[in-house]
């Protein structure tokens, strides 16, 4: 029995769902999609270029005078440091070009990264410049020889936080701007008010008259390492002309007359500049208010200890060992023999680049290497005063 109209609805219901039904409809649509789709990536990929190719390009305009952003706020004190001519001439080789620094010898990568982050290692770019240190000696805090803040800058509290653990040694990065030194790892880091005056020399400065001419409770020396950036050469020239402004702080080596060694006055900060280092401007000056930071090619110079107060290296370009497992023992003889020659000299011995590890800590102290970096000083100086580092046992370098 059939019901009316019966095949008149299959014949209907059929032609719907026939493929070539639904094919002939809905590819076309479907290949629009994907057509559209295609057309909005090829444009957000052009945007993006672009955009990228912009930014470049306004960084590089910016780097003659300085972003926009990194001018000198309303009511900031005076920190110009133009630059002072040099007391000899500069071999046109040397001036601006990195001293004896092969590539990749910089120090671009903080220390540490195998570690796990700290407070301490917060980019502090709304630390109020100059704040007050605590001057008060405590014994959990005691002075550390060996203890470096490697880019001292992006702690918390630039300078404080070191001082306040007993670290023998910051690091600051600099770029001279618009006449202006300021403190950053990387140009787009550059802000205002954070410059080397402000953050450091005249919180030191401030120090040291609290402390009857000391800027640690014991009298012992602290180590600024200067970072040059770029521009060597131009760079040198202003941090020397602000440094000679805090020469009530800053120590200085006048060369002698003659066959006369040259004559050094101990303050209480001891100035060495790294990077772009221009060497032979240093050697060539009659009065200078820092040090060399030499390389390892640099180990068998006879350069004094006041020109040359320290040799550093990149760890991870000298030896394998990353503080897991046991340290070989080819590489443990190396870093002896580099020790011995460093110190036959006089000289300091730093490593950068090495992971924050106790590990890796215990090797280096037991070897004799001079100043541990870390981007984790509470940590560090735990592992130090647990290990018992000794008071005042290395001060070399001067």
């Amino acid at each position: 029995m059939q019901f009316p109209g019966s095949k008149s609805l299959g014949a209907s219901v059929a032609h719907r769902t026939c493929p070539r039904d639904v094919e002939a409809r809905w590819l076309p649509r479907l290949g629009r999609v994907v057509q559209r789709v295609f057309v909005l990536r090829s444009a957000a990929w052009r945007w993006l270029r672009l955009s990228w190719l912009s930014l470049v390009a306004w960084v590089g305009l910016c780097g003659g005078t300085g972003p926009v952003w990194a001018g000198k706020p309303e009511g900031s004190p005076a920190t110009s440091t133009k630059a002072a001519p040099v007391a000899a001439e500069v071999s046109p080789a040397s001036a601006g070009a990195p001293y004896d620094s092969p590539p990749g010898a910089s120090e671009n990568a903080p220390v540490g990264r195998d570690s796990k982050s700290s407070p301490q290692a917060t980019h502090g770019d709304n630390a109020t410049p100059a704040p007050a240190l605590d001057t008060t000696a405590r014994a959990e805090n005691r002075f550390l020889p060996t203890a470096h803040s490697h880019n001292d800058y992006h702690r918390q509290r630039p300078l404080r936080d070191a001082l306040e653990r007993g670290f023998a040694s910051v690091e600051a990065d600099v770029f001279l701007r618009e006449g202006e030194l300021y403190v950053a790892h990387w140009q787009l880091e550059i802000r205002p008010g954070r410059t080397l005056e402000s953050l450091y020399l005249a919180p030191l400065r401030e120090r040291s008259r609290e402390l009857g001419g000391r800027v640690h409770p014991g009298g012992e020396p602290l180590w600024l390492l200067i970072d040059l950036k770029d521009r060597g050469e131009e760079t040198y020239q202003a941090v020397d002309a602000l440094l000679a402004k805090y020469a009530d702080i800053v120590s200085q080596t006048k060369a002698g007359e003659g066959t006369d060694k040259p004559v050094t006055t101990d303050k209480p900060v001891r100035v060495v500049i790294s990077g772009a280092c221009p060497a032979e401007t240093i050697r060539q000056q009659t009065v200078r208010y820092a040090g060399i930071d030499g390389r390892l090619s640099d180990l068998d110079r006879d350069d004094p200890v006041s020109l040359l107060p320290w040799i550093s290296a990149d760890w991870k370009s000298q030896f394998k060992w990353r503080g897991v497992g046991e340290f070989p023992v080819a590489e443990r003889n190396r870093l002896r023999e580099l020790v011995d020659r460093c110190h036959a000299r006089g000289r300091v011995l730093r490593f950068w680049g090495a992971p924050d590890r106790e590990e890796l800590w215990t090797v280096l102290r037991e070897a004799g290497v001079d100043l541990l970096g870390t981007d984790d000083l509470d940590r560090l100086g735990r592992f130090l005063r647990e290990t018992s580092e000794p008071i005042g046992s290395r001060t070399p370098g001067h």
